[in-house]
């Protein structure tokens, strides 16, 4: 189900927030989502977007190529993923990508598979020049939910060319498997420049989730001289350590298989965003990367180098020394995002859903269940552990004292916001929202006896008397679900039901 509401700058549409897919709708793609390349296997179900199949050297992806993002604000997304079967060690991974929105439909395409995620190029000597792959035009950043490991890690090979951390040190490794990484934006080169499309994207961060050796390299930071400074062991909790994969398709954080990823990108005060990625697996959310500054100017190497250059003839094996660059990072005006899968020699199926892309600092609304009398009427307050934001949009604070209470508005099942934002009823029910109080009362119908009701709804902030945005519509919730599972009783039942309410933060 796509929740957007466009409108149109120039030549790009600039959608509004909240931007939601399920990604369950069926076989085919939803609007305004497109599938790049002939051997594209991704695959739309009612269960999830399919971007692998069950094979080797399995390729899928998909663009929101109509739909371009304003960056000034920065941007939150969050999906779903699952990544199972096959084999246990797991394969290459999923990626999150932003592109300049700028670029041409027509231009469009994909960066190389395997280990490069879609993102990367991969350049290759003369003898072996039909592998030669360009990295994703107009690329900003790539996030890489990369199960083996290889999206980070430099190689030269004939085949193969890739800029990127060492894999060995002497007295270790950095660990291989599990790995977040970020890396960062094509190189701006002229057409005629045979580098073109084959510079830039590098890595920027990368951390393991899982637990790591004390002589082992968990993480590694590309430092302001362009070489990376490598951390020893374990870089999260010990008792938040997981692994990418989770093994099998889980449906609410209830399974210890459950994964969703959060990413954020807010608009850094010396320019470039600061990057966030949290990952929740089951109920607990762990960050893996926090506040990394993605600056506007990036200090680096192209550290997989051949001594006379990939177009030469002149032992096109032999390798060089590293090249040092200077990488344009500026901020474009608008993005466009894509999501990429990959297997290699080893196979897993890689799933995403319910994708979610919203302003950062926007209203956070909760799915809920709640215990209510099968016959009699029922008052809940719906907005318990919600909460919007006040203060400058360096710094806010989120409390449910902030929420706009004449902002709720309910949804119907298709996610279209009803006639009366206060009134919704089905076969099951009639809902009455006071905004005066913030309650939810509740009179069922005869068929409540039998099944449970559910509701959807969304709020804002306020807004504020210094600029805050957060009462505008960008600024508005995800969609929340409220369950109201049936009790037969005789006695009325407390109105705040406050002892009785089970939360959930899996929301839309």
């Amino acid at each position: 189900m796509l929740f957007v509401i466009p409108h149109v700058y120039g030549q790009v549409t600039v959608t509004k927030f909240p931007y939601f897919l399920s990604l369950q709708e069926g076989d085919s793609p939803p609007p305004g989502v497109y599938l790049p390349g002939a051997n594209n296997k991704a695959k739309f179900t009612k269960e999830g977007l399919f971007l692998t199949e069950l094979k080797q050297f399995q390729f899928g992806a998909i663009l929101l190529q109509d739909l371009a993002f304003n960056s000034n604000n920065g941007i939150d997304v969050s999906f779903e993923f699952n990544i199972y079967d096959g084999d246990q060690v797991g394969t290459d991974g999923i990626l999150m990508f932003l592109y300049d929105g700028a670029i041409p439909n027509d231009q469009m395409h994909m960066g190389a598979t395997g280990r490069s995620l879609g993102y990367i190029f991969s350049r290759a000597a003369e003898s072996d020049k039909s592998k030669r792959e360009k990295g994703v035009p107009g690329a900003y950043l790539g996030i890489g939910l990369n199960i083996s490991g290889n999206f980070k890690v430099r190689n030269f090979g004939g085949s193969a060319r890739i800029n990127g951390t060492d894999f060995g040190w002497p007295g270790g490794s950095i660990q291989g498997a599990s790995h977040v990484t970020l890396r960062g934006a094509e190189m701006k080169l002229p057409d005629s420049d045979p580098y073109q499309g084959y510079r830039g994207y590098p890595v920027l961060k990368t951390v393991s989730t899982l637990a790591v050796g004390a002589k082992e390299r968990g993480g590694a930071t590309l430092s302001s001289n362009g070489k990376y400074t490598y951390e020893l062991g374990t870089q999260l909790p010990v008792n938040e350590t997981f692994h990418l994969r989770n093994g099998a398709v889980a449906d609410n954080q209830e399974d210890t298989n459950f994964r969703k990823a959060y990413i954020s990108l807010v608009p850094h005060v010396l320019g470039g965003f600061e990057v966030t990625v949290k990952i929740q697996h089951g109920k607990e959310i762990t960050t893996v990367i926090d506040h990394y500054h993605y600056k506007t100017e990036v200090q680096y190497y192209e550290n997989a180098e051949s001594l006379n250059g990939d177009f030469s003839t002149i032992d096109p094996n032999m390798e060089g020394e590293p090249i040092h660059y200077t990488l344009d990072c500026t901020v474009p005006e608008t993005f466009k995002l894509g999501f990429a899968g990959v297997t290699g020699g080893r196979i897993n199926k890689h799933m995403i859903r319910n994708l979610r892309i919203s302003l950062p600092f926007s209203a956070e609304a909760t799915d809920k269940h709640f215990e209510v009398c099968d016959t009699s009427r029922s008052v809940f307050n719906p907005l318990l552990n919600d909460l919007a934001y006040s203060g400058h949009i360096s710094n806010p604070i989120g409390s449910n004292d902030n929420i706009d209470l004449y902002s709720f508005t309910f949804y119907t099942s298709d996610l279209k916001p009803t006639s009366n934002p206060y009134v919704y009823e089905d076969e099951i029910g009639h809902w009455q929202y006071s905004p005066e109080t913030g309650f939810v009362t509740f009179e069922p119908k005869a068929s409540f006896q039998i099944q449970d009701a559910m509701a959807r709804y969304t709020i804002k902030g306020k807004n504020g008397e210094t600029g805050e945005p957060y009462g505008e519509e960008n600024y508005r919730s995800n969609i929340a679900t409220i369950t109201l599972i049936s009790k037969r009783c005789s006695l009325p039942i407390n109105p705040n039901l406050k002892n009785k309410i089970r939360l959930s933060i899996s929301s839309i």
